[in-house]
């Protein structure tokens, strides 16, 4: 769960939170920027946001995060949907680094809530990023 000390303090973060915290948003946001293929697959109704976040200590004042978890429709396996938002005005060259460290926390998390799991849950991550250079 987020703590008051991660809790954000930016506009953008707060913005962020609200509109991703709606699960008909955060579904909006999915179906229109995943592929039709994998949003197909995804049983929608099953969307349930988790009250985590991953990010490191340093990046708190520039990125925030969301995780949901679902389950896929053919399989009723679960999958996680985790976006990380940057509130920074150029790239950061080692963002998929931190992605791969947030990738493993969400992971070590979902091993202490189903310590029976065989397998790991996939993780579909996605960057929201603001700046205008690519």
């Amino acid at each position: 769960m987020k703590t008051q000390e991660h809790s954000v303090h930016q506009p953008h973060a707060k913005l962020f939170e609200a509109v991703f915290s709606d699960p008909v948003e955060a579904v909006s946001f999915f179906q229109a920027y995943l592929p039709d293929a994998l949003t197909a697959r995804i049983d929608w109704n099953t969307l349930v946001l988790k009250e985590n976040s991953f990010i490191d200590e340093e990046f708190h004042g520039s990125e925030s995060d969301i995780l949901f978890q679902a389950k896929l429709k053919d399989r009723g396996k679960d999958i996680f949907l985790y976006v990380l938002f940057e509130h920074q005005s150029k790239p950061d060259k080692w963002v998929r680094f931190r992605l791969l460290k947030y990738m493993c926390r969400i992971w070590d998390a979902s091993f202490k809530e189903f310590p029976k799991q065989k397998k790991l849950i996939p993780v579909l991550p996605a960057v929201f990023y603001q700046g205008n250079s690519r």
